[in-house]
């Protein structure tokens, strides 16, 4: 904004006006977000305690695991072409 001012030869009080103007737009953004968020917190559960991702977790167990190394992966792709 500095520059801005600087290329309109913007005076002082217009500059620190617009300073203050964009500081309360995104204090109103903030609010807006951080409502939104309580919303989601309040009203979602927790991604452990979500009923569809309990049920996905019991149905990959076993089944997923960590990455293979690099070796390994390389491994497997050779057994897969042979």
């Amino acid at each position: 904004m500095q520059t801005w001012a600087g290329k309109v030869d913007a005076d002082d009080i217009d500059v620190e006006d617009a300073f203050k103007a964009c500081r309360a737009q995104w204090q109103a953004i903030k609010t807006v977000v951080d409502g939104n968020h309580a919303d989601d917190t309040e009203n979602y559960p927790s991604p452990g305690l979500d009923e569809i991702v309990q049920g996905l977790a019991k149905i990959l167990e076993g089944h997923v695991g960590p990455a293979p190394t690099v070796s390994q992966f390389e491994g497997m792709v050779t057994e897969g072409l042979r």
